[in-house]
């Protein structure tokens, strides 16, 4: 591929990802009078659109000034599944429930919302095991990343055809409208096993980053300061949302404080593709460390209170 069709492609999918993230911002405004999900906000809306553009925004970054850079590129598509999920919903929601018929191709959203999700999972967990430099640590861990991009290959056309109901977190019961006719419940059960090999693999991307850290030297030790430090604090933070909202069972219970926490759950996704760029383009690595001390303390100070 040339650099001038390289650049072409990066830029067209970081516009793909803006006009989708946008769209459902526009879609869920526009139905928020007759139906919204419980707890959203036109600023949890554009927290949403934020924590899924920083991606491809660093990504382009990095291709940048660094054209044919694989963590570039990987960070131009790791959000597209979530771009096309959270547009898909949206324009269901205005399809058939807020607005019945006023949008054509409601299936086909509601079919695009609940696949995607898997494919961006494995670009998170190839991510996670090749940063900084692209590269594999080991044949072992090569044939881990391939075993990861065909697991939520296959994962994604499972979850495709499988039949039964979707997500209820699309906001409304239906079921998948083009599902493999003769699947049965052997299929559905299969897929609904999808999710947790997703999360596995993230676990060994974690693993793998470790082991990188271990090994590490010099340069390539301060990036993954950098990439490992933010890494954990998003930890941290989902936790304490996913630990609220387990707390108060719905959305619409929670307080404005346990609002906030779930709005800075959703913001400090961004951390990891903004510290992963500063990593890559090695500027002010020096300022790690004292960041990490800083986390620690606020990060233990915050689970105290």
């Amino acid at each position: 591929m040339s650099r001038g069709t390289a650049k072409i492609l990066a830029w067209s999918l970081g516009a793909v990802q803006a006009i989708l993230v946008f769209g459902r911002v526009i879609l869920d405004e526009a139905a928020r009078p007759v139906f919204a999900l419980p707890g959203t906000t036109l600023f949890t809306e554009l927290a949403g659109a934020a924590s899924i553009l920083v991606f491809p925004a660093v990504g382009l970054l990095i291709l940048a000034r660094r054209p044919g850079n694989p963590i570039g590129w990987l960070f131009c598509v790791t959000d597209l599944g979530w771009a096309v999920n959270n547009f898909a919903g949206s324009y269901a929601r205005q399809a058939l429930i807020a607005n019945p018929g006023s949008l054509p191709g409601a299936d086909l959203a509601v079919w695009l919302y609940f696949w995607p999700g898997p494919v961006s999972l494995g670009f998170t967990a190839l991510l996670l095991i090749i940063f900084p430099d692209g590269r594999f640590l080991s044949p072992r861990w090569r044939a881990i990343g391939r075993l990861t991009l065909a697991w939520s290959a296959i994962g994604a056309l499972l979850v495709a055809i499988a039949p039964g109901p979707v997500d209820d977190s699309i906001g409304f019961a239906v079921d998948n409208p083009f599902p493999f006719q003769g699947g049965g419940e052997a299929l559905r059960a299969v897929a609904q096993v999808v999710p947790l090999g997703g999360t596995l693999f993230v676990v060994l991307g974690a693993a793998a980053m470790v082991a990188r850290f271990r090994r590490s030297r010099g340069v390539e030790r301060l990036q993954l300061k950098w990439f490992t430090g933010s890494v954990m604090l998003v930890a941290v933070i989902v936790s304490a949302a996913a630990g609220v909202m387990g707390a108060f069972g719905a959305t619409s219970a929670l307080p404005w404080w346990a609002t906030i926490v779930s709005q800075m759950a959703a913001l400090s996704v961004g951390l990891i593709p903004i510290s992963a760029g500063i990593a890559i383009l090695r500027y002010r690595l020096y300022d790690i460390d004292l960041l990490i001390n800083r986390t620690l303390v606020y990060g233990a100070l915050s689970a105290l209170l």
